[in-house]
């Protein structure tokens, strides 16, 4: 029996994509899943460009002194370690992250885009996914949270979206 609060079964592969590029995580190609339509290939040129997008912002020297509080580029994972630095963000590291998590939006830009005009039941959950990320990112820029905090809350957004 299908559950109407469900996407559609021919959405769960462009879904799984979408959560990895969103996350960090490596991204599975679309030629990996059984569903590939002429709808994912505007889809799939973008999906190339986001993960080189994002190793270059972790590359850059300004953010050197942040990376040891942001997720694994290539997996979008914390570390044990992070999960329980109950330290505040100082003033410095706020400003720093702002500038990260802009940057990484970037990265998501023109996929992001790119579903909107081609899969936009899909643009829908991205918007909604990257409007629950700004608000926790949107916690640390005000000092509301601890850095332990901020994987914390990253990590159940990605394990309600793998729900």
């Amino acid at each position: 029996m299908n559950n109407p609060t469900c996407p559609p079964r021919h959405v769960w592969p462009l879904l799984l994509v979408v959560s990895s590029i969103i996350t960090g995580c490596t991204i599975p190609t679309v030629a990996q899943f059984e569903v590939v339509s002429s709808d994912t290939i505007p889809l799939r040129r973008q999906e190339r460009r986001v993960l080189p997008c994002k190793r270059a912002v972790y590359a850059r020297p300004e953010f050197a002194r942040l990376l040891s509080h942001l997720p694994d580029p290539v997996t979008g994972r914390f570390s044990l370690a992070q999960m329980t630095d109950e330290t505040w963000p100082t003033a410095q590291e706020v400003a720093l992250f702002a500038s990260w998590f802009d940057a990484m939006v970037g990265c998501n830009h023109t996929y992001v885009m790119a579903a909107h005009t081609v899969r936009p039941d899909v643009a829908v959950i991205l918007d909604n996914w990257q409007t629950a990320q700004s608000q926790i990112a949107t916690q640390v820029v005000e000092r509301r949270i601890t850095w332990a905090k901020f994987p914390r809350q990253w990590q159940l957004l990605l394990s309600e979206a793998n729900a």
